[in-house]
């Protein structure tokens, strides 16, 4: 068995040394052993993993027959250690991926805390300069009206239009923090209803606007309401501010069947991306 092949043994070799040995105080004297029978565990790969002995058959020596039985209960034993090895393997690098995933989410978990607290930073210190800058840029004309000429005025609606533009940008970045933080409530919404709450907000904002919208009637889907009115506050928004220097303003809010399932869109007019 020790050389990879099974071992016979009778009684009669059994009992007549040096074929074998007793062990201790016995070690002169053969074992008291009526035949003797061992097949190797062998690998996949062909290495020797241990063996199967068994002795002291109650009638008559082992016979062929006998071998092969026990080498068919080694082969089947050899397959059990193997499996329980890779067992074991598999059962560490899932430990190991666990491990890994548990210290990944700990440092998304640290930034995320970096990033809130970097948004709220970004809110509290930059939207009192950005109003200074915003109603200031507002009350020169005003308040200097024949102090400016026209390429002045032009300057300070341009100084107002990137501080509110900044304003917009802080307003998406407290969304997006907001977002990872806001626990799941799906349920059924009325994307239609939900549109035209958007534009309504849009409208007053801007009275003086004439833009067409056009929304689909029965519109419906399932998810969070407060993140779906974000995704449409960005996606309607977004038609709104590019449409701004368009003539004939005309934004459309529908939804199509493809491939068995509803897909949403928002289109403009406005100025697009090549």
């Amino acid at each position: 068995a020790a050389r990879g092949r099974p071992t016979r043994m009778p009684r009669g070799e059994v009992a007549a040394p040096p074929a074998s040995r007793g062990f201790g105080a016995a070690a002169g004297s053969p074992p008291p052993l009526r035949g003797w029978l061992a097949a190797p565990l062998l690998g996949t790969s062909g290495e020797v993993l241990g063996a199967v002995q068994v002795s002291d058959r109650e009638e008559g020596d082992f016979s062929a027959d006998d071998e092969a039985m026990l080498v068919q209960l080694a082969q089947v034993a050899s397959v059990a250690i193997e499996n329980m090895g890779l067992l074991t393997q598999v059962r560490d690098q899932a430990r190991e991926l666990e491990r890994r995933v548990e210290a990944r989410t700990a440092e998304l978990r640290a930034v995320n805390r970096e990033l809130e607290g970097f948004t709220y930073s970004v809110s509290h210190d930059l939207r009192t300069p950005l109003r200074a800058i915003d109603g200031f840029s507002s009350a020169l004309p005003e308040d200097y009206p024949h102090r400016l000429d026209d390429r002045g005025r032009h300057y300070l609606t341009r100084v107002r239009g990137a501080a509110q533009q900044m304003g917009a940008l802080i307003d998406d970045m407290l969304a997006l923090s907001r977002v990872g933080r806001h626990a799941l409530q799906p349920r059924d919404v009325d994307l239609s209803a939900l549109a035209r709450e958007v534009v309504g907000q849009l409208r007053e904002t801007e009275p003086g606007r004439e833009v067409e919208v056009e929304i689909q009637h029965g519109l419906a889907g399932r998810g969070d309401p407060t993140l779906l009115r974000l995704v449409l506050q960005n996606l309607i928004g977004n038609a709104w501010k590019f449409t701004s220097k368009t003539a004939g303003a005309r934004i459309e809010v529908r939804g199509d069947e493809v491939a068995g399932e509803m897909t949403y869109t928002v289109l403009d007019n406005g100025a697009g991306f090549d």
